[in-house]
C-alpha cells in the first residue's frame, strides 16, 4: 500500500465504523433546537413504494407541513381525533389483507420536543392496530421500523412511510428509486 492512499483508506474505514454504529441513519447528528421553539422549520411526508410487478420502486416527497404541538397531538389520542388534529394530509393505501386508505399521522411527546409517525397498518382479527415510528427530534420517523436498509429501495410489495423534520428529504438514483435525508 502506498503512503498517499492511507488517508483515503482511513476515511473509508471511519465511514464504515460510523455507519455500523448509527442505529438509525435518519436521525440528524447535529444539535437541533426543540420542535416547539423553531417556527421556521417544517416537516414533509415521504412515502416509499417497493416494486410491484412491472412497477419499479419509487419515492414520493410531500409538501411542507407544520406539526401541531402536544396539546393537539398527544400520545394515545383517540383515532378519530388524531385523524382530525394530527393528520399530515397524505393518504396511504395499505394492501395487506384488505385495502385501507388512511391518513399518515403523528403524535408529540409530553415535552413537545419529539414527534413520531403514526398510521393504521391493516385489519387483523377485526381490529385496526396502529403502528408508530421512533421518537425523533430532527430527521425522519420511519414506518415500518423493522426495515432498516435505508440505502436500498423499499422491499417489494411494501409501502414505507415517514415524516421528516428539519432536514431535506431527497430522491436519487437512476430512476429516483433511492432515498436520503440531508440534515
Amino acid at each position: 500500500m502506498k503512503l498517499q492512499s492511507t488517508p483515503i483508506l482511513f476515511a473509508l474505514i471511519l465511514m464504515t465504523v460510523q455507519a455500523l454504529a448509527d442505529s438509525h441513519p435518519f436521525i440528524c447528528e447535529k444539535h437541533q433546537s426543540p420542535l416547539s421553539n423553531s417556527s421556521s422549520k417544517y416537516a414533509q411526508t415521504v412515502i416509499g413504494h417497493g416494486s410491484r410487478g412491472p412497477l419499479s420502486a419509487s419515492w414520493e416527497i410531500g409538501i411542507k407541513i407544520t406539526l401541531n404541538d402536544v396539546s393537539k397531538g398527544p400520545v394515545d389520542l383517540p383515532l378519530n381525533e388524531s385523524k382530525e388534529k394530527c393528520n399530515t394530509g397524505k393518504m396511504l393505501a395499505s394492501w395487506n389483507t384488505v385495502i385501507l386508505k388512511e391518513p399518515l399521522r403523528y403524535e408529540r411527546d409530553s415535552t413537545n420536543r419529539f414527534f413520531r409517525t403514526k398510521r393504521l397498518r391493516d385489519i387483523i382479527n377485526e381490529e385496526n392496530p396502529e403502528t408508530v415510528g421512533p421518537w425523533i427530534e430532527a430527521g425522519c420517523s420511519l414506518l415500518p421500523t423493522r426495515w432498516m436498509n435505508y440505502s436500498s429501495t423499499p422491499p417489494a410489495y411494501t409501502v414505507v412511510a415517514m415524516i421528516c423534520y428539519d432536514c431535506t428529504p431527497i430522491r436519487h438514483g437512476e430512476y429516483q428509486e433511492l432515498f436520503a435525508c440531508e440534515c
